[in-house]
């Protein structure tokens, strides 16, 4: 025999969702469809920050003015 109890699990859930570069606070939708970049940085052995690791969620506006043209600029030098 197998016998239930009921119980009450707390969970964390999302509230809120900020750009770490500019501040600014996603809206429900955006936050509920994880809309928003997210950055995952890790330095591995033998690096200054060996096991740093770092998350950050991103805005579009700056993911364009951090992450894509510092890209933008690696493509071309490469050429």
């Amino acid at each position: 025999m197998i016998i239930y109890k009921k119980t009450t699990k707390i969970i964390d859930v999302v509230d809120k969702v900020y750009c770490d570069f500019c501040g600014k606070e996603f809206d429900e939708i955006t936050t509920k469809s994880h809309g928003f970049g997210q950055l995952h940085i890790s330095f591995g052995y033998g690096s200054i920050h060996d096991a740093d690791e770092h998350n950050f969620q991103m805005c579009d506006k700056c993911y364009g003015k951090i992450i894509y043209k510092h890209l933008k600029s690696q493509v071309q030098d490469v050429r």
